[in-house]
């Protein structure tokens, strides 16, 4: 009847607004502007929560329970990328806050469908490592890793994901070594597609610290010479992101016995400390 296509399309429309609201906070995350990323983010979230009530009014017991899933799923992740956000913008309690409460809203939908739920703890590790709390982020970014291997066996990028996280705790912890090995598992996960380590690891600041504290200072500096170009390109001049890894430039110069350029990138470094 109308009544019930007029509800089916007020759902769709809904759940299409989730969609896109989502994909402009990830876009704005990924362009470093976290505040815009925070507010689509949001929205989204809130549009994934009405289009869940109106097909609960729709649908009625079974059919409404399993209607509302796909949008559930929607709603935790985006909740867990807002997480992401929040924890970027220096609230990392709150983030932990807002992951665990997307974990503890549906158990059973959660325990149900695993590439969710390891999804969602995949957030974790980060909030853990702002706060300080390096052991409980090493173990649940272990846990992660292994939920990734066990029920997501295409998603190997995943898994490397939680091993960095992983190994950047592993790094704080004074665990060289250790850090370093987990490192080079990944290298050699993706010893095949150059490419695809590139993309995603190439300016992971957790990798070139490894690489300079291991006394690989020439892996240190090639590394972080690379993240510094896609850290500039994503971000422009002047981040605090490039701040960080002109530090580790010149730390890995200094390493590799290239005085000169190691003062210079120091002298970078004051001056955008200075000018932030």
């Amino acid at each position: 009847n109308s009544k019930s296509a007029n509800m089916s399309k007020a759902y769709d429309q809904q759940y299409a607004l989730a969609v896109q609201h989502r994909a402009a906070g990830i876009l704005a995350r990924m362009n470093g502007d976290l505040v815009e990323a925070a507010s689509m983010l949001s929205l989204s979230i809130e549009y994934s929560a009405r289009s869940i009530q109106l097909r609960d009014i729709q649908l009625s017991g079974r059919a409404a329970h399993f209607g509302s899933m796909r949008i559930s799923g929607l709603q935790y992740i985006t909740q867990s990328e807002l997480a992401e956000v929040v924890i970027m913008q220096g609230n990392p309690v709150e983030g932990e806050s807002l992951i665990r409460e997307a974990l503890n809203k549906n158990p059973l939908y959660m325990w149900r469908t695993p590439s969710i739920i390891t999804a969602i703890l995949s957030k974790l590790p980060n909030a853990l490592v702002a706060q300080g709390r390096l052991d409980e982020a090493q173990v649940i970014s272990k846990l992660v890793a292994d939920l990734y291997n066990m029920y997501c066996a295409n998603n190997s990028l995943g898994a490397a994901t939680a091993k960095a996280q992983s190994a950047k705790s592993l790094l704080g912890l004074g665990r060289y070594d250790e850090a370093n090995l987990v490192f080079s598992d990944i290298k050699q996960t993706f010893s095949d597609e150059p490419k695809l380590l590139d993309l995603k690891f190439a300016d992971n600041l957790g990798w070139a610290v490894s690489d300079v504290l291991s006394g690989n200072g020439n892996a240190a500096s090639g590394r972080t010479t690379k993240a510094l170009a896609i850290v500039r390109e994503r971000l422009g001049e002047g981040s605090f992101i490039e701040a960080e890894l002109t530090g580790v430039l010149a730390m890995a110069e200094a390493h590799g016995q290239d005085d000169t350029s190691a003062r210079k990138h120091f002298r970078c470094l004051l001056y955008t400390s200075d000018a932030a």
